[in-house]
């Protein structure tokens, strides 16, 4: 069965069964030295729709290597510098670290709040756990988290279901700020400072990431 097949038929609404999908697709791009998820990678050059939705963040680079027609999506994540931010998603996901090392944070649940939103206060974590090479879980959107790099670069692969929030919010640690960031659904513009789309950076992403994964030297 084909990947985007399986990215479809995933029910987000069964994480246990949602895992268990997720992992065999994640075995299956990683598989003979990441044969397959070479091939999505580099494909990106060629695959202008997908291109369009690579975005560079102050923080991390997103790039979208397959997208299924109920929005569900594979994604490759590359951390760079420190991560300071806590959020909640737009869609449940599942993520596999490929390389590197983060520290993983809980905040607990934003539909636990009075009216849905991330505040502009002190969120203690409720779990903290740090994550290596081939560890992944799997969370709803509503999750407020964090991933905090402690080894640069850091590569993780992202299996993202259909979005069923219209925006995530996003809390800045060193100034409380909270930004609300929406949907391509929503808009397709620069929504903040120190965005970018990849755009004709690809090819030097790229070899960042099969550096990173040991694919060349």
């Amino acid at each position: 069965m084909e990947i985007s097949t399986l990215l479809s038929r995933i029910d987000w609404n069964d994480l246990h069964g949602a895992y268990n999908i997720c992992e065999e697709i994640a075995d299956r791009l990683v598989a003979e030295d990441g044969a397959l998820l070479k091939v999505f990678l580099r494909n990106l050059v060629e695959q202008e729709a997908l291109r369009s939705q690579c975005e560079r963040f102050n923080l991390f680079t997103k790039l979208v290597l397959l997208k299924a027609p109920n929005g569900a999506k594979v994604r490759l994540h590359l951390f760079e510098t420190e991560v300071k931010e806590f959020h909640n998603h737009r869609a449940p996901f599942y993520s596999r670290l490929l390389s590197g090392e983060y520290v993983h944070k809980l905040y607990g649940n934003i539909e636990s709040s009075a009216d849905g939103e991330i505040k502009k206060m002190e969120l203690p974590p409720v779990f903290m756990h740090k994550y290596t090479k081939n560890s992944a879980y799997i969370l709803p959107s509503s999750f407020i988290h964090s991933t905090e790099a402690t080894v640069f670069p850091s590569v993780s692969l992202m299996i993202q279901g259909p979005a069923d929030r219209e925006y995530l919010q996003i809390y800045n640690c060193d100034t409380g700020e909270v930004r609300t960031r929406y949907g391509w659904a929503v808009t397709s513009e620069i929504q903040e400072g120190g965005e970018m789309r990849v755009g004709d950076m690809i090819e030097d992403i790229t070899e960042k990431i099969e550096v990173a994964l040991g694919w060349r030297a």
